[in-house]
């Protein structure tokens, strides 16, 4: 409750100086009363700070960034955005098991950080988000499309967020990283000239995903040369335990393929396979990987939560719609 001396010697001079002295009839004072501590609600709800996001059920505060900060896009340098995670990602420590992959914590500053959630909870480009066919409660808002085509509403924040995330050198330090992974995979080439030679985009997808959603292990489509996931979670609400799950198969037998080739329901999918991690849902990270032959990972039941998370592909723009699952094979060995 706020500690507001003026307001409550306000109600104090009301009550002496108008109720005792004008008004008395008894049915008048309960009136006036009633209309004061509606006032009062009022000004308790105005000054807590708490934002209510009312579509997703979700309370959320915009804790540590002042409301005279301004968020708009026209008061952020998205270029430093877009310096800030090309050198976030090079200087991150890749992990080589059981595939390749990275896990950057502080990826935006604080600052940026809070202004995406910002937009996110207060909704302000009226964002409509579209249910992805096959999976059952994960729905996505195309940012950029999968031949590097820029789909969000420019000028915006989102507009603006996505050129940063989606720009060439972001890209290409994504691919860097996994350098060792790109090189197996294309048959030797050097990174290098993997980036010279091969059109590589990059796609980007605003995902929520609702009560009951989850994806059993899988290793990725073969258009895709690295998967990318930016947790958007909410300080006071996120479940840790809804993050991504990296697999191990048990029998080795379903490597290869992009699903479990035996089972008959998703639930079951799980079955035949080992967790190796669990990467935390958690403010303001990113988790990458690199699709190999074991690149197994997955989302178990998230239950009655939601999580919000920025999807992004660097995609190989010839594999894109088309079968070619032997070529630039998502199907090599993994780099252990």
């Amino acid at each position: 409750m706020p500690n507001n001396k003026e307001f409550w010697k306000t109600i104090g001079y009301f009550h002496h100086r108008v109720l005792d002295k004008v008004i008395t009839g008894p049915l008048v004072v309960l009136s006036v009363w009633i209309f004061v501590l509606l006032i009062t609600f009022v000004f308790l709800k105005k000054n807590d700070g708490t934002e209510r996001d009312f579509n997703t059920g979700l309370m959320k505060k915009s804790e540590g960034l002042s409301e005279e900060i301004n968020c708009s896009y026209e008061k952020i340098d998205f270029q430093r955005v877009e310096q800030r995670v090309v050198e976030k990602i090079k200087t991150a420590q890749i992990k080589h098991v059981p595939f390749s992959h990275v896990f950057v914590e502080g990826i935006f500053s604080e600052r940026v950080y809070a202004c995406v959630l910002r937009h996110l909870a207060n909704d302000t480009e009226n964002l409509k988000y579209v249910p992805m066919e096959n999976w059952p409660g994960r729905n996505s808002i195309p940012l950029i499309d999968k031949f590097g085509k820029v789909k969000a509403k420019e000028p915006s924040f989102w507009g603006h967020l996505s050129r940063a995330l989606g720009s060439d050198e972001v890209k290409n330090a994504y691919v860097r990283k996994f350098g060792a992974t790109m090189e197996t995979r294309f048959g030797g080439m050097k990174v290098e000239r993997v980036l010279q030679n091969v059109r590589l985009n990059h796609r980007l997808d605003l995902t929520r995903d609702t009560s009951g959603f989850s994806i059993p292990p899988h290793t990725d489509t073969n258009e895709k040369a690295v998967s990318i996931l930016y947790y958007l979670a909410f300080p006071e609400t996120s479940n840790t335990s809804v993050g991504t799950r990296i697999y191990a198969s048990k029998n080795k037998r379903d490597d290869g393929s992009r699903y479990p080739r035996s089972t008959s329901t998703p639930s079951k999918n799980f079955n035949d396979f080992e967790e190796v991690e669990s990467i935390p849902f958690v403010p303001n990270v990113v988790f990458a990987l690199a699709p190999c032959r074991s690149s197994w990972h997955g989302v178990e039941n998230i239950g009655n939560g939601e999580r919000d998370t920025i999807q992004g592909f660097v995609t190989i723009e010839e594999l894109v719609g088309e079968g070619h699952f032997d070529k630039y094979g998502s199907q090599k060995p993994c780099v252990v």
